[in-house]
């Protein structure tokens, strides 16, 4: 689900969206099926993430990137359930897709950082 899917999809259905979020997930966190959605979700942002990016940054990094991603659409879709933003639909939705496309660039020049990692000698182990 990419990120304007998923706000449209808080928005479509905030009521679900809430309890997917709120108390009932808190309440029942160690639910195994629950447990297991939410490593579901992070896997595939992550692997999303770890396609786009490629091998020029850490495990560590990618998965700094996922939870920046997924914090910062679920803040979208926060602000957009609660009545944050005030403006139409179609307007929301087109400021979504517009801080979707801002956001990739807190991502890392990867052109640069692969170039480096190609000129870097290669380590014996």
């Amino acid at each position: 689900m990419n990120g304007l899917a998923y706000v449209k999809f808080a928005h479509a259905y905030a009521e679900l969206f809430r309890l997917m979020y709120g108390g009932f997930a808190v309440q029942h966190k160690d639910n195994a099926e629950l447990v297991q959605a939410r490593r579901e979700n992070s896997e595939v942002t992550t692997e999303a993430i770890r396609r786009m990016i490629g091998s020029a940054v850490d495990e560590k990094q990618i998965l700094a990137f996922s939870v920046a991603v997924r914090s910062f659409v679920h803040g979208f879709a926060v602000l957009w359930i609660d009545s944050h933003l005030e403006s139409s639909e179609s307007d929301i939705e087109a400021l979504a897709e517009s801080a979707f496309e801002f956001s990739m660039h807190a991502f890392p020049d990867m052109d640069r950082l692969q170039r480096k990692a190609a000129s870097s000698p290669k380590r014996a182990d």
